[in-house]
């Protein structure tokens, strides 16, 4: 062909190093000595991963750390990452050492981060292969939660310190992890998982009103403040006396009137509440009514273990105070 300063040339389809060579003849027919050249054709483009956050699921931050890893059999020349797949950052020097530092969008829920990469030949990953990764934002903590304390029969005393914690917790975007407990909002119990009812012991260091104080914690690792529940610790039975017909010697009728006081004078008093009666010491029992001063009974009730026989009689009475403590036999 004749001599020109500049021609188009075919390389080999292979990628790899090409070599190309040319001569030069004059117009007498005289070929120089061949030269050549090398150049490496690449068609490959750059693979790699992207890793948020250390691979975690979760994030309560929008800003992360990006940890890339890529690779190109002529090496990676760029890099450049994108919170859509459509706006891009400005192209960067491809490193490994540091992780980079990044800012994802705005507002709770899942995100997708993307990356592409560039070799030494200037072609970028993709657009057939989109490198991405996921993680979840949520910069919330739990929206719903509750605190029930309730002793063995309710929710307002209880005769054991030993109580039982019935729980709620929601999370809009991830779900509730941990959760802790305190019976004075300053010394906490080592969080547990989340579960909807647990144990749980109340101060003894007095009976009165107790406060159970709960915090609850979701995957991403965002803490509720506290919320409480109260209940009344009483571990002290009541105290009362019956008195049979205002205390006369002696009756013409089996009816008679019953005067009864009762008494609850621990700092978690509950009141009375339930009274029960019985002709003997041993029972059977009446069954339990509410507590009042003045009843009548039948001292001959035989089911009561009464008689019908004349002759001294004695009714005993059991109290009961809303907690459920009850009195020794009077």
């Amino acid at each position: 062909m004749s001599f020109v300063t500049t021609t188009t040339f075919s390389l080999l389809t292979s990628n790899g190093t090409n070599t190309v060579s040319v001569q030069y003849g004059d117009a007498a027919g005289n070929w120089a000595t061949p030269i050549s050249d090398t150049i490496i054709h690449d068609n490959t483009r750059a693979t790699g991963s992207l890793t948020i956050a250390g691979g975690a699921q979760y994030t309560l931050s929008t800003s992360v750390t990006l940890t890339v890893f890529a690779g190109d059999n002529f090496g990676v020349a760029n890099m450049k990452f994108s919170n859509d797949g459509t706006e891009w950052s400005a192209p960067e020097p491809y490193q490994t050492t540091t992780p980079k530092s990044w800012v994802l969008s705005s507002g709770d829920g899942g995100k997708t981060m993307y990356a592409q990469f560039q070799d030494a030949a200037g072609l970028w990953s993709g657009p057939t292969t989109t490198i991405m990764s996921t993680i979840t934002l949520d910069t919330s903590a739990p929206e719903t939660v509750s605190l029930t304390v309730s002793g063995a029969t309710s929710t307002v005393y209880t005769t054991s310190a030993n109580v039982t914690l019935n729980v709620t917790c929601s999370d809009a975007t991830t779900n509730c992890s941990r959760m802790e407990f305190s019976n004075n909002n300053e010394t906490w119990s080592t969080a547990v998982s989340y579960v909807t009812s647990t144990s749980w012991t109340l101060d003894t260091s007095s009976d009165g009103p107790k406060t159970v104080y709960a915090k609850f914690k979701d995957g991403a690792g965002n803490w509720t403040g506290a919320v409480i529940d109260g209940i009344t610790l009483d571990r002290v039975a009541p105290s009362g006396s019956v008195v049979i017909n205002t205390a006369s010697a002696y009756t013409s009728s089996p009816t008679t009137t019953l005067t009864l006081t009762c008494g609850d004078p621990s700092p978690g008093s509950s009141g009375c509440g339930k009274m029960q009666f019985s002709n003997s010491i041993s029972g059977p029992w009446s069954p339990l009514v509410s507590f009042g001063t003045v009843t009548t009974w039948d001292i001959t009730n035989g089911l009561y273990n009464g008689n019908t026989n004349n002759g001294e009689k004695t009714v005993y009475a059991k109290f009961t105070d809303e907690a459920g403590n009850e009195t020794t036999t009077t």
